[in-house]
């Protein structure tokens, strides 16, 4: 019988080493929150700064400052938003 050590696996989605979405299967951008956030962005054409999009977005469901901060670098690694002079922007 040939045992493992936890979190050798790559493909196990029990991995505690790598938390990240992509293990998972599941986008972050599926997620209310940044769904939510790249509504926000979409109906903001100019960007918006993450100050002010961390309090609008925050502010309305309740979503902590960090929490929007981890959707919005997640969104960023997908490619989701970037930034255009400084503002958060949805990409084409």
């Amino acid at each position: 019988m040939k045992t493992e050590a936890v979190g050798d696996d790559p493909h196990d989605p029990h991995d505690p080493k790598s938390p990240s979405s992509e293990n998972y299967g599941v986008p972050i951008s599926s997620s209310p929150l940044a769904t939510r956030i790249l509504n926000t962005l979409a109906g903001c054409p100019g960007g918006m700064t993450q100050e002010d999009l961390a309090r609008l977005v925050g502010n309305s469901k309740g979503d902590s400052p960090a929490m929007v901060e981890m959707v919005l670098v997640q969104l960023m690694k997908e490619g989701a938003i970037g930034k255009l002079n400084g503002r958060l922007v949805v990409n084409p």
